[in-house]
């Protein structure tokens, strides 16, 4: 299993000349940005299934014709998020294509995060290098769960008010960031170093009294 978040044109490259692919879309609660984000995702795929990895001038072009529609999904704050398999094909009792490759393109957020609901599971981001994040959506996938998506950490603390399950993994900054946010506030600080100047104020006043 390969996965990879589409950024740039090169990163598209790897996924040129599978069988087959997939696209599911999981963005949909910003319905405003939605016609805009589609467009550029059917721009994307609209001639990817007719070229083949061994077409040098082709998949140039392609790389080339899809850079536009890229950033224009970077401008919405989404990205592509690719996961190739391979295996046999099962194309009736007893008979299976080998090697068969399949790409699932899943159209994410690209700074946000999921877990598959209504399941004991964390929160992960939309990272290739986090083998659990894989195996989820690719479950997901397989499976047909839905997935809780949300496009920023800010939202996820406020719902679960601090107390989000993230993935040590591929979240452990954010894991992290309530516990140097709360450890000890300014105000905290600022009471301490006053409280701490008014007691030694104090200890020297009894000290210079007792000697007099």
């Amino acid at each position: 299993m390969n996965a990879a978040l589409i950024l740039t044109p090169s990163d598209m490259r790897p996924f040129i000349g599978g069988h087959d692919h997939s696209v599911s879309h999981l963005v949909a609660g910003r319905n405003e940005f939605e016609p805009a984000i589609r467009h550029a995702v059917d721009a994307i795929f609209r001639d990817m299934q007719l070229i083949s990895s061994d077409e040098a001038g082709l998949v140039s072009s392609y790389l080339d014709g899809i850079e536009e529609p890229l950033h224009e999904l970077a401008h919405y704050g989404v990205s592509l998020f690719a996961i190739r398999i391979q295996g046999a094909l099962k194309v009736k009792e007893g008979s299976a294509i080998p090697n068969w490759t399949r790409t699932h393109f899943l159209v994410v957020p690209t700074t946000g995060y999921f877990r598959i609901e209504g399941e004991d599971t964390r929160f992960h981001r939309f990272d290739p290098e986090c083998a659990t994040a894989i195996s989820n959506l690719y479950a997901s996938i397989r499976s047909g769960k839905n997935l809780t998506v949300r496009f920023d950490a800010k939202s996820l603390r406020e719902e679960y008010e601090n107390d989000v399950p993230w993935c040590e993994q591929c979240c452990l900054s954010e894991s992290l960031a309530p516990m140097r946010r709360y450890s000890m506030p300014p105000e905290a600080r600022l009471f301490i170093n006053a409280a701490r100047t008014l007691l030694h104020y104090l200890d020297d006043k009894i000290s210079d009294e007792s000697g007099t």
